[in-house]
């Protein structure tokens, strides 16, 4: 209840009127929507999929550079003396 009507309705009952009916708050005020759920979470399951397979790709690369720095740093020490 607003507070012109709270107001009004205490003057009402001091002259012994009944009150004014309350209306609704829906009509008043428009409901709040449910946010919705599915799209975020969709997009965070692509985004957790997207950094899954960058993680693997990163892991195997970072591998095979240190295999090749070890061969390159072999095939060195062998062809120094």
């Amino acid at each position: 209840m607003t507070f012109q009507q709270s107001q009004e309705n205490a003057a009402r009952q001091a002259k012994d009127e009944p009150p004014l009916p309350e209306e609704d708050l829906n009509k008043l005020f428009r409901p709040i929507p449910v946010p919705q759920r599915l799209n975020p979470m969709i997009v965070s399951g692509q985004i957790s999929t997207y950094s899954q397979h960058i993680s693997q790709f990163c892991s195997q690369s970072l591998a095979k550079l240190y295999i090749t720095q070890a061969l390159q740093t072999a095939k060195e020490g062998k062809s120094a003396p």
